[in-house]
């Protein structure tokens, strides 16, 4: 059996919560489609970290909980926070200047694939271990430190090379879309998203790969009047199928059912 495999069923909550993380993380295709006509890439990308990074730390405040103050836990947070965040939503907002939201979200869903080619290389297993389940419990601190390492770093960024002074002032929508991809594709979904990995686990969450395509072909098509080919549908097929060999539950289930 894989070591991605897992041996329970999700419960019906679970999915619930699985199809709600990949509404928001889909919305984060659609939010962006809306503010690429007005602002530029990185004014987008800090609006979303920064508004995040003030309601992840509101919350975090209202939890009880504080923010690390060591020096090399926050070397850390900007490692994660430039490699998981600043890189890849700027990339990501520039693309989309370019193509659909909904084929953006297709070729977002590669990255599990690739996940298992690195992984392949740099690690020894992909095994559950203390370490693990404790980065789990501390998963929201880091998320949060992540984050507003971002916003540290783009923001500066956006100011200096977009001029953001200089744009006209967006519309509502934009604004909108602002408040969305901070609330619910960052911070919201970084909630849910840790919540689902520590009941579900890895494996289970992992299926949510599946479902954010979807969810931003479908947003894009009525949120954005966006239109698809049939070769793009074709390759999300071809990316379905790779995750599905990937997670293996599909394959084993029919094995012991040709028994």
């Amino acid at each position: 059996m894989s070591a991605f495999t897992v041996n329970r069923r999700m419960t019906g909550k679970e999915w619930l919560a699985l199809l709600v993380l990949s509404v928001f993380w889909a919305g984060s295709f659609f939010f962006v489609g809306v503010q690429v006509k007005a602002l530029p890439p990185f004014t987008i990308v800090s609006l979303r970290v920064g508004l995040a990074a003030i309601i992840l730390n509101i919350f975090l405040k209202a939890l009880g909980k504080r923010m690390p103050a060591e020096l090399s836990v926050w070397r850390a947070f900007f490692g994660m926070g430039m490699l998981n965040n600043a890189i890849p939503f700027c990339l990501v907002v520039w693309g989309q200047s370019h193509i659909a939201s909904g084929l953006a979200a297709i070729l977002n869903a590669t990255t599990p694939l690739w996940t298992v080619i690195v992984a392949h290389f740099l690690t020894d297993d992909e095994k559950i271990t203390a370490n693990r389940l404790l980065g789990i419990a501390i998963g929201f601190i880091t998320a949060t430190g992540q984050v507003t390492a971002s916003a540290i770093l783009l923001v500066p960024l956006a100011v200096f090379v977009d001029t953001p002074w200089t744009l006209a002032v967006p519309p509502c929508s934009v604004w909108g879309a602002a408040i969305g991809a901070a609330l619910f594709s960052t911070a919201l979904g970084y909630v849910l998203y840790f919540r689902i990995l520590a009941t579900a686990g890895a494996t289970n969450l992992l299926l949510v790969t599946f479902l954010i395509p979807v969810s931003a072909i479908l947003l894009g098509a009525y949120g954005l009047g966006e239109h698809l080919e049939i070769r793009h549908f074709a390759g999300l097929a071809c990316i379905g199928a790779g995750l599905a060999a990937i997670d293996g539950r599909f394959f084993i289930r029919h094995a012991v059912e040709a028994r």
